[in-house]
């Protein structure tokens, strides 16, 4: 089976890398720029940023290749389709990658992130943004702290050793988000303040969320539990979101920000610049220092909104796991859809039989 796919999971597996969607969707200047901008918030003259980014690639014979290996796969056997799927998938992310920071790059996004048809999260969203923040806890502690065993970056680190993970642990200044997940590391943000909970919580969602799949995946049977099938990133960031829940470190803090996320995400989509997206949330009730942060990261390429798919992906993933318990043995033991995860369950139920005892957390709610 890997002699069929052989070369198709080298091309696909170097678009995505070389594709890197939302590194290039992070802004060169965000250092500068957004307390720039912060500073004019605070003066009640609100400007939209003027975020900078790398220069674009030109990825016309990639796309070619994608689309390629899509049509010629598309009408055979159901394998087949999932990695014409993939493909498809991919060119798309590559057309938005090529137009970061350009007038194109919003309705390019859209076909990738679009707005859900009949989004039944908003009334739910809502009622997370207006959450009451919880007051700072007393023993946060800065993210980067190697002096304390309790930081974000301790504890990440702890758990690697205990898993015997073959991953770096790599503290970046730019991230726009608290911590990320690469195929050979994860990435902290340096001086983000975070209680031993909110950092518990981080380390799980990375480690078992986004880290143990690809573990798995390097002795999968089938190199698409590697590259991915079209619609894996989305229903994984909903099965870490499951998987907080389940430990218990789902909180109040975390509704809040996962609400606040997914209306901006929504305004953003719905073509809504920053400074409308900011004044929403705190029309909700959303501090400001929160507000910003939050839709520069929603608003990063000109409007990629990625947010738009957590909630649903949570819905989603939590739905099936309880209809069907078996998938999730499929989730983890690679970056497979629930789509993909039903179809290789009917047509090769044993493809993971051999898989090992991977964590499934129980719920402690």
């Amino acid at each position: 089976m890997n002699g069929r796919f052989a070369r198709l999971d080298a091309l696909l597996g170097l678009a995505e890398r070389s594709i890197a969607l939302l590194d290039r969707c992070r802004p060169l200047n965000a250092s500068t720029e957004a307390p720039r901008v912060s500073e004019l918030w605070a003066r009640k003259q609100p400007r939209n940023p003027a975020w900078i980014y790398a220069a674009p690639p030109d990825f016309r014979q990639l796309r070619t290749d994608l689309l390629g290996v899509a049509s010629r796969l598309i009408g055979g056997d159901e394998l087949d389709g999932l990695y014409a799927a993939r493909a498809e998938e991919l060119e798309r992310e590559a057309r938005i990658s090529e137009a970061v920071g350009s007038a194109d790059f919003w309705a390019l996004a859209r076909l990738r992130y679009p707005i859900p048809v009949g989004d039944t999260h908003a009334d739910q969203a809502r009622a997370w943004a207006r959450i009451e923040p919880v007051a700072a806890e007393a023993d946060s502690i800065p993210s980067h702290a190697a002096d304390n065993p309790a930081s974000l970056l301790r504890q990440t680190l702890a758990e690697v050793a205990r898993q015997k993970l073959p991953i770096s642990v790599v503290l970046k200044e730019d991230l726009q988000s608290v911590a990320a997940t690469t195929s050979e590391s994860v990435l902290i943000k340096v001086g983000v303040q975070l209680s031993p909970r909110e950092a518990r919580r981080i380390v799980m969602h990375e480690l078992l969320g986004h880290v143990l799949p690809r573990q798995h995946a390097r002795t999968a049977p089938l190199g698409l539990f590697r590259v991915g099938s079209a619609g894996a990133a989305d229903d994984e960031e909903g099965r870490a979101l499951s998987i907080e829940r389940r430990l218990g470190l789902f909180g109040r803090e975390r509704q809040a920000e996962l609400g606040r996320r997914h209306l901006a995400a929504l305004s953003i989509a719905e073509g809504a610049d920053w400074v409308e997206t900011v004044r929403m949330l705190v029309e909700l009730g959303t501090p400001i220092e929160r507000a910003l942060p939050i839709v520069s990261r929603v608003q990063r390429g000109g409007g990629l909104a990625r947010e738009v798919v957590y909630l649903p992906a949570l819905e989603r993933v939590e739905r099936a796991f309880a209809e069907q318990p078996e998938l999730e043995r499929w989730l983890t033991q690679g970056r497979l859809s629930l789509e993909a995860a039903r179809v290789l369950a009917r047509v090769w139920p044993d493809l993971v039989s051999q898989a090992g005892s991977a964590l499934v957390p129980e719920f402690h709610e």
